[in-house]
Order: C-alpha cells, then sequence, then structure tokens
C-alpha cells in the first residue's frame, strides 16, 4: 500500500511539473508577444464604473506594445476624439486641437487603460495563471491597490477580455472585439 501513494505521489509531481512547465512557456510567449514592435490594432468595448456614473465606449488602438494612437468610435458624441499614447505620456486630439496630458500612470481610465494593459503583458509579472476551456486567465499586480485579470485564447494569446480591479471594486471591463497583434489576428 505504501509503495502505490508513494507511485501516486510521484505521478501527482510529474504531472504538476508539467503544468508549471507550460504555464511558464505561456507566461513567456504573451511577454516576448507583447514586448517587441510588433504591430497592435485592437478595438476593444470599455465599460468604466467610477461609482456614481457607469459610462460605455467602443475605442480603437493601432500602433505597437510601446505608442500608438487611441480613437474614440462610441459614444457618437465624442467619437472621432483621439489620444496618442507614447513612453509614458499622453495627449488628446479633437479637430486639430491636442490637449497634453502628461504621465497618467498613477491614475487608469479608459484612455490609458489598453497601454497601461500593453505594459503589464510585456512585464510577465504574473501573480496567478489559470487555464480552462481554452481560455489563460493572467493576473498582475498593477500597484498596491490595482490588479488586473486577462482571459487570453490559449492557441493564439490574443486578449478576449480584461478586468481591472481597484481598492477591491471592478473600475473597468474591457471586451475585445476585433484583434491583430503581429501576425496574430481574431
Amino acid at each position: 500500500m505504501r509503495r502505490a501513494g508513494l507511485l501516486a505521489l510521484a505521478i501527482l509531481l510529474l504531472l504538476s511539473a508539467g503544468c508549471a512547465g507550460k504555464e511558464e512557456t505561456k507566461k513567456r510567449e504573451i511577454s516576448a508577444l507583447f514586448s517587441g514592435d510588433a504591430a497592435v490594432d485592437v478595438t476593444m468595448d470599455v465599460t468604466a464604473d467610477f461609482g456614481l456614473h457607469l459610462y460605455e465606449f467602443t475605442l480603437r488602438y493601432e500602433g505597437t506594445p510601446s505608442g500608438g494612437t487611441l480613437t474614440v468610435l462610441a459614444p457618437e458624441e465624442i467619437a472621432g476624439v483621439t489620444a496618442r499614447i507614447a513612453a509614458g505620456s499622453y495627449s488628446v486630439e479633437y479637430d486639430g486641437l491636442s490637449l497634453e496630458l502628461g504621465d497618467l500612470s498613477g491614475r487608469i481610465g479608459p484612455v490609458n487603460a489598453f497601454a497601461l494593459l500593453l505594459r503589464e503583458y510585456a512585464a510577465g509579472y504574473v501573480t496567478a495563471l489559470s487555464s480552462s476551456q481554452g481560455e489563460l486567465a493572467v493576473t498582475t499586480q498593477m500597484d498596491d491597490d490595482t490588479s488586473q485579470t486577462t482571459w487570453f485564447d490559449e492557441q493564439t494569446l490574443l486578449p478576449l477580455r480584461a478586468e481591472i480591479v481597484r481598492l477591491g471594486r471592478q473600475i473597468l471591463t474591457i471586451e475585445f472585439t476585433k484583434e491583430k497583434i503581429g501576425e496574430h489576428a481574431r
């Protein structure tokens, strides 16, 4: 009986080591995909919940993981507003006017959320990773008060949806509706 118990334990250890190796590989693959200069073209539906008000946007990001342009597609009242994002600086443009917003890295909102997520994906500092039904859930700690979880397609590693939680409250939800990152497209 003791021998059978040891054999079962050895099998469990081997299986868990194989899963851990797979998880480490997936972390490295996600980091590599989002840390290069691959072309990124993503359309997403963003819901921002800041307590008293709930805001919904459709946004399109075009560029690379290190910088690009975020354009508001909806709501119609602000469609066409563009944010330029590069190395931690942000500016908002509309109809030829530009407003420099400086460094928004300490604040998270619809304008800079995707840029901050790209930084998280590239860094690879994953605090939790799980796999279920063809999806890979990856959680990172963005700062002391804020974490994010993104669900990736396990095969293509394209993000499907993300949630950003601050002080235990979900403040942003992102549903990716169209994506092209490097050679990967959905």
